[in-house]
Formats: structure tokens, C-alpha cells, sequence
């Protein structure tokens, strides 16, 4: 029941960012606010809804600084996430943060085990790409 929330606020993000709905921003604001004002929310929820906060902001708003500040919070708030701090090195380097977004993921790759090359290949996958961006290839 606590995940419908996330997912419907994710959907529509996924919606307004890439395939051009419209939606006013006000109402998602709205759905953002009820959302966040369940009783009950627990920490994981509402950091599944503010990772799609920060994506609307990025994606929907065209303001990826403000993405990255809510994801950097995010991560402040649960810094063993892996995924958040992949969200986090994704978001810097669509605001132009090359640097600081090789440097996220570098960090969260080096704390993942040999054992995720198995268990967590897109996980991996995604901070790899985000590492490595703007290396030459061979």
C-alpha cells in the first residue's frame, strides 16, 4: 500500500519527463505534498518519493542543481543506499558536475563486493558508466 504512492508519483514523473505529458506543475506539487503527508510513510518510502522529486526536477523543471540537492540530502540520510548514490552520480553529471559525478560513483563502486558483479549488475552497470564517462576508449 505504502509503495503505490511512490509508484504512481514515479509514473508520472516517467510520463512528464519522457514520453511529453502534460501535467500542471502545481498538481504534481499537490500529489507530491499528499504523498509526503501520509501517515505512517516510513524513511524508505519517502526517499523513494524524493529520488523521483529530484528526477522531476531534472527532467520535467530543467533544474538539475536542484536534483542533485535533494539527492546529495537523500544520500546524507542513507549513505550505505548504493542506488541513491548512483541517482546522485547520474543527476551531478546531467547538472555539468563531471567531477564530482565520477567521483560519487567511483566511491559507491568501490564499497560494492565481488559478489555484486552477480547480484547486482545494473547497479553496477550504472555506476560504471557514470565512472568511466569521458574515458578514451582504448
Amino acid at each position: 500500500h505504502e509503495h503505490l504512492g511512490a509508484e504512481v508519483f514515479r509514473d508520472l514523473v516517467l510520463c512528464q519527463g519522457y514520453h511529453g505529458c502534460r501535467v500542471d506543475a502545481e498538481a504534481t506539487q499537490s500529489l507530491l505534498r499528499a504523498l509526503l503527508a501520509r501517515p505512517g510513510l516510513s524513511a524508505r518510502g519517502r526517499a523513494r518519493i524524493l529520488e523521483w522529486l529530484a528526477v522531476w526536477y531534472a527532467r520535467v523543471l530543467g533544474d538539475p542543481k536542484a536534483a542533485v540537492a535533494i539527492m546529495a540530502d537523500l544520500v546524507a540520510e542513507a549513505p550505505d543506499d548504493l542506488a541513491l548514490a548512483a541517482r546522485l552520480a547520474e543527476l551531478q553529471g546531467v547538472a555539468g558536475l563531471h567531477a564530482e559525478a565520477r567521483a560519487t560513483a567511483t566511491a559507491a563502486l568501490e564499497r560494492l563486493d565481488w559478489t555484486s558483479a552477480f547480484t547486482a549488475r545494473a547497479l553496477r552497470a550504472r555506476l560504471r558508466a557514470v565512472a568511466h564517462d569521458g574515458d578514451e576508449a582504448p
